[in-house]
């Protein structure tokens, strides 16, 4: 068993996979976001990986402003982040929430939604 590149020749066999195994799940996104690698033993594809480059925002705001300027400060911030990834053609913006009041903003102002759950690992 061999980790390499993809290739085109293995669009169909991913495509087959896909449809059998993970349909409604993401498939391949755009190249030029992503780092792929195809699994294949004796020639047949076994599994492909995808990493995708994508958009997480930090947000720092100044805790001794007043709220309403901490607020237009966050408005900005998020007008600018998601203008940013519009313009880098990226599909999702992601935010790690600490703090339960923030997730409910961004859920009812900007309406984040669960997509599947973040895991990290340090690399």
């Amino acid at each position: 068993m061999i980790i390499r590149d993809l290739g085109l020749s293995d669009l169909a066999p991913i495509d087959e996979m896909w449809q059998r195994c993970h349909k409604g799940v993401n498939g391949i996104a755009e190249r030029k976001f992503v780092v792929t690698d195809a699994v294949v033993e004796n020639g047949k594809l076994t599994g492909y990986g995808v990493v995708r480059f994508f958009a997480e925002a930090s947000l720092y705001i100044d805790k001794d402003i007043s709220r309403f300027q901490q607020a237009k400060t966050f408005k900005l911030l998020m007008e600018k982040a998601i203008k940013d990834c519009k313009s880098a053609s990226l599909d999702a913006l992601n935010v790690v929430v600490v703090d339960p009041s923030f997730e409910d903003l961004l859920r009812k102002r900007y309406d984040f939604k669960e997509r599947g759950k973040l895991l990290t690992l340090g690399v």
